[in-house]
């Protein structure tokens, strides 16, 4: 809920202008002064006057509202002022997050709830614009940002990059924070590395056993033929020279196999021997010109 303002009427002789009218008046008399001296009393009496008038400044925003019911309160106007413009001045409607100024506050409405602006960000634009308003730079995520920030623009590495999406982190988030990674049990780094060691010795035996029990197919078939390409039993190294020398003792032992493929081999030949040769015509001789050399 924001504050809003509403018009209330005063008389001028209203108690709610005495100590603006001494302050005003101690004012004026510290410029008329002639001394530093003389400035420094009227000071003085200007702040006894204005004592009395001193009231506390609290702000009445729920938001603000301790868990008692009590306001937070302020010493003076300046730093309700300050507190304000903090927490109370950029606050995005949609998810009530707080940020430092409007240049954040719209830059988390165009990356966090602009629809058009996501839709971008899905076909591949940039749309992370640079923390520096005079930068005109955009980006393809975040850490691209985060990079050209440090190196360009000289922004520590501890800056609180995410800004734009969590906004003003409050003290009170940053003490619950630290309380819980108190509270987080430390891990014994001996401990870790002995965990580490066991996982990876199950996750070799699990790869083991699994690759026992992995079988190799009998047939392999490629494309939507029916018929596989490779079947039945491939045949043994020796089995092919094995083959071979079996035929070379029968033909040794076999005279009848020897003298058919002797014939066999002689009537290829005489095939060959008495086919008719092409006749040659006569060589045509070369026409020479004789020429007259008298004429």
């Amino acid at each position: 809920m924001l504050y809003t303002p509403t018009k209330v009427i005063y008389k001028p002789s209203d108690s709610f202008f005495d100590e603006g009218n001494i302050a005003l008046r101690a004012y004026w008399l510290q410029r008329d002064s002639v001394d530093e001296h003389s400035a420094e009393l009227i000071r003085e009496e200007a702040a006894r006057l204005t004592k009395d008038y001193t009231r506390t400044i609290s702000c009445e925003l729920s938001a603000c509202r301790q868990p008692a019911g009590t306001v937070l309160a302020f010493p003076s106007i300046a730093a309700y002022e300050a507190h304000y413009e903090a927490r109370h001045r950029n606050v995005c409607t949609e998810c009530q997050r707080v940020f430092p100024s409007f240049f954040f506050l719209q830059l988390h409405i165009d990356e966090i709830h602009n629809v058009i602006m996501l839709m971008q960000k899905e076909r591949g634009e940039k749309i992370y614009r640079c923390y520096v308003e005079t930068c005109t730079k955009h980006f393809m995520s975040p850490k691209m940002r985060r990079l050209h920030l440090i190196d360009k623009h000289k922004y520590p590495r501890t800056y609180p990059f995410a800004l734009p999406l969590e906004g003003n982190v409050s003290f009170e988030d940053q003490r619950a924070n630290r309380r819980h990674r108190a509270r987080a049990p430390m891990t014994d780094p001996l401990s870790a590395r002995a965990r580490k060691s066991t996982d990876s010795a199950m996750d070799v035996d699990q790869l083991a056993s699994q690759m026992s029990r992995l079988t190799i197919p009998q047939s392999i078939s490629f494309g939507h033929e029916t018929r596989p390409g490779f079947s039945g039993k491939r045949p043994k190294f020796g089995s092919v020279f094995q083959k071979e020398k079996d035929l070379a003792e029968a033909a040794s032992t076999s005279p009848t196999m020897i003298r058919e493929e002797n014939d066999l081999v002689g009537l290829t030949l005489g095939a060959e021997s008495t086919r008719p040769r092409r006749k040659r015509g006569p060589k045509k001789k070369k026409a020479v010109m004789e020429v007259d050399m008298d004429s």
